[in-house]
C-alpha cells in the first residue's frame, strides 16, 4: 500500500500558465523566439531583437499564447 501526498500551490499554477522571461528571469514572458527557443519579455525582446543586428531582428517570434500549438505543429 502506497500513500500518496499532494499539494496545491496556485503561485506554481500561475507560473506554469505564465512562463517567466528567459533572459531577465523576473518579467513574465510575451513573446517566443522560436530561432532561440526562448521566452522573453517586451523588454527583453525589444533590446535583444532590435539592437543586435539585422541578422537577429530576421529571428521568428510568435506570441506566447501561440506556442503550444505551434509546438504541436511543428512535432507532429
Amino acid at each position: 500500500m502506497y500513500i500518496v501526498h499532494f499539494e496545491y500551490d496556485p503561485e506554481k499554477e500561475k507560473a506554469i500558465e505564465m512562463p517567466v522571461c528567459d533572459l531577465c528571469q523576473t518579467a513574465m514572458a510575451v513573446c517566443y523566439c522560436i530561432t532561440e527557443e526562448t521566452n522573453l519579455c517586451y523588454e527583453c525582446d525589444s533590446k535583444h531583437h532590435s539592437k543586435m543586428g539585422k541578422l537577429i531582428a530576421k529571428h521568428k517570434r510568435v506570441h506566447i499564447s501561440d506556442v503550444n500549438s505551434l509546438l504541436v505543429a511543428l512535432y507532429l
